[in-house]
């Protein structure tokens, strides 16, 4: 499972999460996070689970969820757009 969220904006950059689902051994779940690990952009893995262990011969087989957190940067077209929602957001505000 790929499944992309919404980007959340910061001042410079966006964050793009994405839930991850892998099936497969342990050793095949770390081999994925060493592969994402090497990618050329900055990704973050958090919230990291495994359920539903099944013996298959001599491996156990099971499903890892996470989400896995890029970044991009923000061009200076998308800032200036972001900063005036938030100062229109916070002149409603008062």
């Amino acid at each position: 499972l790929f499944r992309p969220r919404a980007e959340t904006f910061q001042d410079f950059y966006a964050e793009v999460p994405v839930d991850i689902t892998v099936k497969g051994n342990f050793r095949d779940t770390v081999n994925f996070f060493d592969e994402v690990g090497h990618l050329k952009r900055l990704v973050n893995i958090d919230r990291i689970g495994f359920k539903n262990p099944t013996v298959n011969g001599d491996n156990v087989v099971l499903e890892t969820t996470s989400v896995a957190t890029a970044f991009r940067f923000l061009d200076e077209a998308e800032r200036k757009k972001i900063a005036a929602e938030k100062a229109k957001a916070a002149k409603a505000k008062r």
